[in-house]
């Protein structure tokens, strides 16, 4: 426990200082920083730290480890692209599992950083990033596919705002190859701006963007827990 409330300490420090820093550079290092402490903290735990963990992610990379060929492994595993891509490359390269729980946890934390940085000027980054860490940080060690999903389509709203229904469906599409529940993400997309003119409007939308995060992972947690 106090490891984690460190790590979640020492994120929110560095945000605040990317926060505050005036300088361009200055901000993105500290990103990377962030992304890199939260996805070791996620890499060097315990195998028995997630319930996702032994339930498909060991058991699947360990098949991949005794199976280099692609399209065989293809047939023999039933799983998602992105997950699928990320244990196959760790397995190549004779990674260890805590390599692959560092991967997987390096995609969810790029675009996790990526939104709340991009929403800097609306939203304080330290506390988008502290409600994450303890809210949400602790969930891609049992939900893994599905917090890859979260994150991507939660990142995908950028172009909500935007009015680039393209882009937010390619981000969406990308995040469906990591849980298809991702899905349920594109009828937002014209709930959002429905509301633009009405005088709600503004706390709806975030609403609706706090909610995305909560709808991913429940459905999976109600419906497809033996997927």
């Amino acid at each position: 426990m106090l490891p984690y409330v460190g790590v979640i300490l020492v994120v929110y420090l560095i945000a605040v200082f990317v926060e505050k820093s005036p300088k361009y550079k200055y901000g993105i290092l500290g990103c990377i920083l962030i992304i890199l402490i939260m996805s070791i903290f996620a890499g060097v735990r315990n195998e028995d730290i997630g319930t996702d963990v032994l339930v498909y992610v060991k058991p699947v990379y360990e098949t991949m480890k005794n199976n280099t060929n692609m399209l065989r492994t293809m047939r023999t595993v039933d799983m998602e692209l992105i997950f699928f891509i990320i244990t196959f490359i760790t397995s190549l390269l004779n990674g260890s599992l805590n390599l692959l729980l560092f991967l997987l946890q390096l995609v969810i934390s790029i675009f996790i950083v990526l939104f709340a940085y991009s929403h800097k000027k609306e939203i304080s980054f330290s506390m988008c990033m502290l409600a994450y860490m303890g809210i949400f940080y602790g969930l891609a060690f049992n939900i893994v596919r599905q917090c890859i999903a979260m994150a991507i389509a939660l990142y995908a709203f950028r172009y909500v705002e935007k009015k680039d229904f393209k882009k937010f469906m390619l981000y969406i599409i990308l995040a469906t190859l990591s849980h298809i529940t991702a899905l349920i993400c594109i009828p937002l997309y014209f709930f959002y701006w429905h509301t633009e003119n009405n005088k709600r409007g503004l706390f709806i939308k975030y609403v609706i963007l706090c909610l995305i995060i909560f709808m991913i992972f429940r459905i999976k947690t109600i419906y497809f827990d033996r997927d």
